[in-house]
């Protein structure tokens, strides 16, 4: 790859075309190799529910298909580490089979450590969400993302995140939406975390059913993973002194997430550098420039420019 890239550092454009056709390669040999082991899993998981699909009628005089000989030592040693009584609790709040085991599988590779009377209080824990609004959809979405939420301490870790979102407002079917689509959110502090945050979105949003439609959508339960009134708020304050109006940048926090909740120190050397390339830092055109820049690692930014300014 670099005698490759020494030879074409004279054509900049045959480079950009060359690392462009590498980039797919990468892409298509890692697509492959994910739908792999999906599929693999997918096997593996049905076969466990039922293997007599997978028996074939001998070949000749007492030879096994290999497929039988592969899914049965699979299904043993896969059948040693499922803990039948973790999957006959989830079958009890209603998972689905398939839904079950990948938990209880999860749950094994993890190796959380199981003391006495954990299936009670594991049970514990789902109930309580349960009757705390959770559908059956919520919580299988929700423990397969992170099976260790089971294993919380209610009193300690669960219940206060969920009073807390209570109390600044939430209705019951958005704090379900909100932390089944991300529940790392409950391994932050309920006061000195997930209510500053809900604070902060609030006064910018206008309303708690504005900061709700905002934290339902993937990805965005990093508004209540950081400290916004050090991130978010100072990087307002930049763009607004570049001539960026309020409504232009709040427009943003409901599309993207990250951009607002870099570091500061990054955000200004984004604008810096953006100025010393000549763009005008009253341009209607900076946020868009800005967010271009922020989603770039510096090679990928460096072989874009070269290539849009060979053109």
């Amino acid at each position: 790859f670099e005698i490759l890239v020494f030879y074409f550092s004279a054509n900049s454009r045959s480079f950009f075309y060359l690392f462009s056709f590498w980039i797919f390669v990468t892409f298509v040999n890692e697509f492959i190799s994910k739908m792999t082991i999906h599929l693999c899993k997918s096997l593996i998981f049905h076969s466990l529910k039922n293997p007599a699909h997978l028996i074939h009628k001998p070949y000749g005089h007492g030879a096994f298909s290999l497929s039988v000989l592969f899914f049965s030592s699979l299904k043993e040693k896969t059948s040693r580490i499922l803990n039948p009584k973790i999957i006959a609790l989830l079958r009890k709040h209603d998972f689905s089979s398939e839904a079950a085991t990948t938990v209880a599988y999860k749950l094994a590779q993890l190796k959380i450590p199981q003391k006495y009377g954990y299936i009670q209080k594991w049970d514990s824990v789902l109930s309580f969400l349960k009757d705390s609004g959770f559908s059956r959809a919520h919580l299988e979405t929700l423990v397969k993302k992170d099976p260790q939420v089971i294993s919380l301490n209610l009193d300690k870790s669960i219940k206060p995140k969920i009073k807390i979102l209570q109390d600044l407002g939430f209705l019951t079917p958005d704090i379900a939406d909100i932390i089944s689509v991300d529940p790392w959110i409950l391994g932050r502090s309920a006061n000195n975390a997930i209510a500053p945050s809900v604070m902060v979105l609030r006064n910018l949003l206008g309303s708690t059913s504005e900061v709700a439609k905002v934290l339902r959508n993937a990805g965005f339960g990093v508004y209540l993973k950081c400290d916004l009134e050090k991130t978010m708020v100072p990087n307002i304050q930049i763009l607004e002194s570049c001539g960026i109006s309020k409504p232009r940048i709040i427009r943003n926090i409901y599309i993207f997430p990250r951009f607002l909740t870099q570091r500061p120190q990054r955000m200004k050397k984004f604008v810096e550098k953006l100025e010393k390339l000549g763009c005008d830092a009253k341009s209607k055109m900076l946020l868009h420039a800005l967010r271009s820049v922020a989603s770039m690692s510096p090679l990928t930014w460096k072989l874009k420019w070269d290539a849009f300014r060979d053109l």
